[in-house]
């Protein structure tokens, strides 16, 4: 895990966010922007500590605290590495009221690893024995297999005052375990992202915007990505542009994470495809989808601005809640193993000019919403 510990406070320094802000993922970044505004509404006098992303908007009353630079240096062991950081969590939750977990799919467990969860369990017995509330908003929850790891979630449920999942799956994924009667289904929080109108340009011809996620797909890019680049192909051969865009540009220690080197790949010895990378701004985000007619997308938040933004949408990937969000608007969404070149391209010219249904996208906002309504009795 490679995520950040953000801790911030409301009328005296009472709150600890906890998510995977400052990796150079937009999505996660968004979702931090979203509770920085819940939080820094709160109260005049609030006061945050958190690791932002270079080009997040900044608070002056916004610090920030590198938690992440411990669990991500090589140089030592991992029980040493792990052992550090929750001495700084430890101090970090002196005088915390609630710790929360914010958004994203925060709870997993990679090839039925405990790692991720035993480091999140670890984090909520601390704050608890703190005297602190444990609360998770929008959060995702992937499918956990294997013994240890439910037992972990189980525990972190158990624990938790509140628990609020963003995605039909996750809330599938949550049942059978002991606290699961705290779940309780919301939505991203994106859709509650200010986010500027779109001004659609003419251009000769339509346009796709591709994102791929580096993170989902590993060491197999090569035959995992062998049908996206046929279907760029078939792309280019009807006339149709293609743009890329990336959400997530990581490089820091030995991790590396890069959209943009995964999409600069799709064409191999071809001309490359141009690529667009996409920042925490709302004027910025609209601008880069102005001229993209179908967004075909491994990215969640690239779905999700799609359809704030009124764009059809074609899902493709490894993740349900990519199919989850497809079948809420009746798009279409293709299984990355198993994907068809040419039934891809049949899809994006068949939803072409189609508009995400803008009920669902008020329904989903208003669902996002509910994730604040235990809000004030996080500190009661």
């Amino acid at each position: 895990m490679t995520g950040s510990a953000n801790a911030c406070a409301v009328r005296s320094g009472k709150v600890l966010l906890f998510g995977y802000y400052g990796c150079g993922n937009v999505g996660d970044d968004l979702l931090l922007a979203v509770l920085l505004d819940k939080l820094l509404a709160s109260a005049s006098n609030v006061r945050v500590k958190c690791l932002l992303a270079p080009d997040s908007p900044r608070d002056s009353r916004v610090t920030f605290l590198e938690l992440e630079k411990i669990l991500a240096d090589r140089s030592r062991r991992a029980p040493i590495r792990l052992g550090l950081f929750l001495m700084q969590i430890w101090k970090a939750l002196c005088g915390v009221q609630v710790l929360i977990f914010g958004g994203g799919t925060l709870f997993h467990a990679k090839d039925g690893s405990p790692t991720n969860l035993l480091i999140l369990a670890s984090v909520v017995l601390l704050a608890r024995l703190r005297g602190a509330g444990v609360a998770a908003i929008g959060v995702g929850v992937a499918e956990i297999r294997g013994l240890v790891p439910r037992a972990l979630l189980s525990a972190i449920l158990r624990l938790s005052k509140d628990f609020a999942v963003r995605d039909r799956s996750s809330l599938k994924n949550c049942r059978g375990l002991g606290g699961s009667d705290k779940v309780r289904l919301t939505a991203d929080l994106v859709f509650l992202y200010s986010l500027q109108n779109r001004m659609p340009v003419d251009h000769p011809h339509p346009t796709v915007g591709l994102a791929l996620a580096a993170s989902a797909i590993g060491d197999n890019a090569g035959s995992l990505l062998a049908p996206v680049y046929g279907f760029v192909d078939r792309l280019h051969e009807r006339r149709w542009d293609v743009v890329g865009l990336s959400f997530q540009e990581l490089e820091f220690e030995e991790i590396r994470l890069s959209d943009s080197a995964t999409l600069q790949n799709v064409r191999g010895d071809r001309p490359p495809i141009p690529v667009r990378r996409l920042k925490v701004s709302s004027t910025g985000i609209a601008e880069v989808f102005r001229a993209i007619d179908v967004v075909v997308g491994m990215r969640f938040h690239a779905l999700v601005l799609a359809a704030r933004l009124g764009i059809p949408f074609v899902g493709v990937g490894r993740d349900t809640k990519l199919a989850d969000l497809c079948r809420r608007y009746g798009f279409p969404f293709f299984e990355l193993e198993s994907l068809s070149p040419d039934e891809l391209l049949t899809a994006v010219e068949q939803v072409r000019g189609s508009v995400p249904d803008p009920l669902v996208t008020m329904e989903l906002a208003s669902e996002a919403a509910t994730n604040f309504a235990n809000f004030d009795n996080l500190f009661s």
